[in-house]
């Protein structure tokens, strides 16, 4: 190999290095990059029931891995045989009715399943590390406090007529913010999809609303509304609401930011006309979508009360 190779290849080498740093970055905090599928993974240290674990996921920006092919359980294979806690960990899967469905309906194009358990009232899935050198899925009853895996997106593109240009989505533990969504999820016009304080809804009274209300919100929605009113109690007030009732969800926390107590969390249909009241002159909303089927959202009024 001539001197100019060696240079070469030692160039490749840190440019490669150097790249796998940056994307790593970009990845938040307890979170470590996978290059077999370009995602973000977060193994816990503590055991919580699979509800728990999806509800925990999502305050971490995240949700319950989903496996839809082989690069995706490469990468939790991965992280498994580096974690040091054996047993089972919760991922993004149930089996309801004898339908098995993942996190966000996606069909079960890749399983790794263990012999399926003749058990009726075993619904969830998780990961058992430990049995072999690589995972395998099991059912078990949701109710079981198991360890669990958290995925989130990485690196989220904008496209432009002639490049791709990466953004750099590292983001706060307590506070959800739109880094993770795509170009459409902006914080003016039709399509305003708000990141915490940005803007504040206040200090008067006025109108909130889903992404594109009253038309289809978009998938992967992760849109957080801080009111903070001049005087008295924030108060919200129901319009209308329609969301898709497995998967897509508005928290709303009696406080400035989403680390405050959780008031309600709603999805689905029927609460037109439901009135909701926070301690202080602050509410917070954060909306949350997965990556197929929408509705015609939610539009609320806001005032203090």
């Amino acid at each position: 190999m001539t001197l100019l190779s060696l240079i070469i290849s030692s160039l490749v080498v840190f440019a490669s290095s150097l790249t796998s740093a940056a994307v790593q970055e970009q990845c938040d905090e307890g979170f470590v990059f996978s290059s077999q599928d370009n995602r973000c993974y977060y193994a816990s240290h503590k055991a919580l029931t699979w509800e728990a674990a999806n509800q925990a996921c999502h305050e971490l920006n995240s949700q319950l891995v989903v496996i839809p092919d082989h690069s995706t359980q490469g990468a939790v294979d991965l992280l498994l045989s580096s974690h040091s806690r054996l047993g089972v960990y919760w991922i993004g899967r149930q089996r309801k009715g004898g339908v098995e469905l993942w996190l966000g309906k996606h069909p079960l194009k890749h399983s790794n399943l263990a012999k399926k358990s003749t058990v009726d009232h075993i619904k969830c899935a998780g990961m058992v590390s430990g049995k072999t050198d690589r995972a395998v899925q099991d059912y078990f009853s949701c109710t079981n406090k198991y360890f669990f895996i958290c995925q989130a997106a990485c690196c989220t593109s904008t496209s432009t007529s002639s490049s791709t240009t990466r953004t750099t989505p590292k983001t706060s533990r307590t506070t959800p913010t739109t880094t993770r969504s795509t170009t459409r999820m902006t914080t003016t016009g039709p399509n305003k999809c708000p990141s915490a304080g940005q803007p504040v809804y206040g200090p008067l009274s006025g109108i909130v609303s889903s992404p594109n209300y009253p038309s289809q919100y978009f998938n992967n929605a992760n849109c957080v509304y801080t009111i903070i009113m001049q005087s008295g109690a924030a108060t919200l007030t129901f319009n209308a609401f329609n969301t898709e009732a497995c998967c897509d969800f508005l928290y709303i926390y009696n406080g400035p930011t989403t680390s405050y107590p959780l008031i309600k969390k709603l999805s689905g249909t029927g609460y037109a006309g439901t009135t909701y009241k926070a301690t202080s002159n602050s509410m917070t909303l954060w909306f949350t979508t997965d990556a197929s089927g929408t509705s015609s959202g939610w539009q609320a009024n806001y005032y203090s009360s």
